[in-house]
């Protein structure tokens, strides 16, 4: 019985330490409230921003590498260009590569922007090559430095008038072969003439005095002026005369001619703007003037215009039609119709003279001598 009792006993303490029951769990939980709103979270402090870190000097350097690079081939190109174009040797063999290497060293933009600036003293490289008569490297400089801008084309003809080159101004002028440069012809006179070589000069100096002859050949004139109503040419005359001051020749700066032929507009309301006068109907008249960087001077001279007429010939008019039965209207008789028969005629003289001094018009361009050229003859002259 001892042990009975000391069994029960121990059950007696188990149920004790037993888990309460389901009903009493159930109740118990009923009556408690759980919040399921979240919480809001504690308030951080900002974080630092990360300070910069210096470059290293390494860095620093390579990054500066390329553009020391880009100015120190830009700086070995000027010195080239300097020696290329400064020289006095008119023929040089080694020229050419020379220019063709500083060339490939930059870019084609950068090289022709080169070209174009006034890096020495205060004049492009292409104006000290026609200065100093380097005439086998200019095409190629030309050619590199296209296309040129206002103020180098400005640059090329102080170039020409400086040293007195007309046959090299001529040919930059028409942009004869291999001088291709846009100092070229009008847009109309390229339509017109095409591949034709228009406007031949020949200036001859007059010895002695400062006077001179220019023998002008302008092809298709008559054409150029019924389409677009204005033919200019333009040349350089020295007009040279040498003045002996204390042992020192002083020869007085050259000129840069233009003799404009051109065409009023007619007095219809149709044609009065400037730019349907290429219709040719108003009366044409022709112009001297003086161009840029031209020192005024008296005029007293002639322009002597050469007229040509057709030889005689015969015209064919063959209006054979190749089915006479379907023709609306009866063929022609093939028969030679026979010109006018050549006339002599004398040349036409215009008096070229100004009552005070020709000079250069920075408003317009020009200073105009204006002489009408009649059809039926050389009406009266005016000095604008």
């Amino acid at each position: 019985m001892v042990v009975l009792d000391k069994y029960l006993d121990d059950i007696d303490n188990e149920e004790a330490d037993l888990p309460p029951s389901y009903d009493t769990i159930t109740i118990a939980s009923s009556s408690t409230v759980i919040d399921e709103k979240p919480r809001p979270s504690p308030p951080t402090a900002p974080r630092p921003a990360p300070r910069p870190t210096a470059p290293s000097s390494s860095s620093t350097w390579f990054s500066f590498l390329p553009n020391a690079r880009i100015k120190q081939t830009h700086q070995t190109v000027i010195s080239l260009l300097h020696d290329l174009v400064a020289t006095t040797t008119t023929e040089n063999s080694a020229a050419a590569p020379i220019l063709a290497s500083c060339a490939s060293a930059l870019s084609p933009s950068s090289f022709s922007t080169l070209l174009q600036q006034p890096t020495f003293e205060g004049h492009t490289p292409i104006y000290w090559a026609i200065l100093n008569r380097h005439a086998h490297i200019l095409p190629d400089m030309l050619q590199y430095a296209g296309p040129l801008n206002n103020a180098c084309i400005a640059d090329i003809r102080l170039a020409c008038l400086a040293s007195g080159d007309q046959v090299l101004f001529g040919k930059l002028r028409r942009g004869e072969l291999p001088f291709i440069t846009t100092l070229a012809r009008a847009d109309s006179d390229t339509l017109i003439l095409g591949s034709t070589s228009a406007d031949d000069i020949d200036v001859r100096e007059v010895d002695g005095e400062a006077a001179f002859s220019a023998s002008i050949k302008i092809r298709l004139w008559q054409k150029r002026m019924r389409v677009a109503g204005l033919v200019n040419v333009e040349f350089i005359a020295r007009g040279e005369r040498s003045l002996i001051l204390f042992s020192s020749s002083l020869i007085l700066a050259g000129r840069i001619w233009s003799l404009t032929f051109f065409s009023l507009p007619s007095p219809s309301s149709f044609s009065s703007s400037l730019t349907t006068r290429g219709a040719g109907i108003g009366p044409w008249r022709v112009a001297l003037s003086l161009m840029e960087h031209s020192p005024p001077t008296f005029v007293d001279g002639r322009l002597v215009i050469d007229v040509f007429c057709p030889r005689s010939s015969s015209i064919s008019l063959p209006f054979e039609s190749s089915s006479p039965a379907h023709s609306r209207y009866p063929s022609l008789p093939s028969t030679p119709v026979p010109t006018s028969p050549t006339q002599a005629k004398p040349p036409v003289e215009i008096p070229l003279q100004s009552a005070s001094r020709l000079a250069h018009r920075t408003l317009d361009g020009c200073v105009f001598n204006v002489l009408d050229l009649g059809r039926g003859g050389v009406g009266g002259s005016r000095y604008v």
